[in-house]
């Protein structure tokens, strides 16, 4: 799983170094989660794996949002905030994560209805202890 992380970390490594500093990522909850990063049984190690590769000083953002289809999928397919397999309790993990904590949260999940977006951002600001 850390290959992809490792293509990442070439990618930064392939830049001018007289800018290199100023690259940044930003984590996708659904991307990496459907990439086989398993956040809900290893989001210690993942997390891990994430500074040891990148460093958690590059991480500028979080684009939030859940996962149809689930570990390992490969789809790609985002699900509202707690509607799909990474559920409520790994959104509660990551916003209370003072590394992820201190990021700009971003939603990339569809709005069903015209309140959609102002209850997922209700949601996630509740889970903070």
């Amino acid at each position: 799983m850390r290959s992809h992380l490792r293509g990442v970390r070439t990618i930064i490594d392939g830049v001018d170094p007289a800018v290199r500093g100023r690259v940044g990522i930003t984590f996708d909850t659904c991307h990496v989660f459907d990439a086989g990063y398993d956040l809900l049984d290893d989001y210690d190690g993942v997390m891990a794996s994430l500074d040891e590769l990148i460093g958690f000083d590059r991480v500028k953002a979080i684009h939030a949002n859940d996962s149809q289809f689930g570990l390992g999928s490969h789809k790609d397919r985002h699900a509202n905030i707690g509607e799909g397999k990474l559920g409520v309790p790994f959104f509660t993990r990551l916003v209370n994560d003072p590394r992820m904590a201190r990021l700009p949260m971003i939603l990339e999940t569809k709005e069903l209805t015209e309140t959609t977006h102002r209850e997922e951002i209700a949601l996630l600001r509740g889970l903070r202890r």
